[in-house]
């Protein structure tokens, strides 16, 4: 994806760019996406998200919340490296995305404190 072409949404009169997009993309023969899958996914990984957060805050089995927890911990750190990667990101947003590691901390701790038991026993 090193060569794409990203055009922002507020873009106004973006089916005229799309087709000399794809007029162009034709005498090269690349194809024209418009979306790619996770993009089309934002909304499910968003509902799933929440879900996670949900079982590690609230739920008191242990299993649940140690596999919640670990794929919440994944997903946090997997989108806090893309969106400090991607150079599309305005740098207002990338410095704001470091509160993702105040919730990723906070996800952590809860996870081991519900898995391994209470700290101070």
């Amino acid at each position: 994806m090193n060569n794409a072409i990203i055009v922002p949404a507020q873009l106004e009169r973006i089916d005229e760019m799309e087709e000399s997009l794809r007029a162009n993309c034709q005498e090269e023969e690349k194809p024209v996406k418009t979306k790619s899958i996770l993009q089309k996914l934002t909304i499910p990984f968003v509902f799933l998200t929440i879900g996670l957060m949900g079982v590690v805050y609230i739920s008191s089995n242990k299993i649940l919340v140690g596999i919640a927890g670990l794929v919440l911990t994944v997903v946090l750190i997997w989108s806090f490296i893309n969106i400090q990667r991607n150079k599309n990101i305005d740098k207002r947003t990338r410095r704001s995305s470091y509160w993702t590691i105040l919730v990723l901390l906070s996800i952590i701790g809860i996870t081991i404190s519900k898995v391994f038991g209470p700290f101070f026993e």
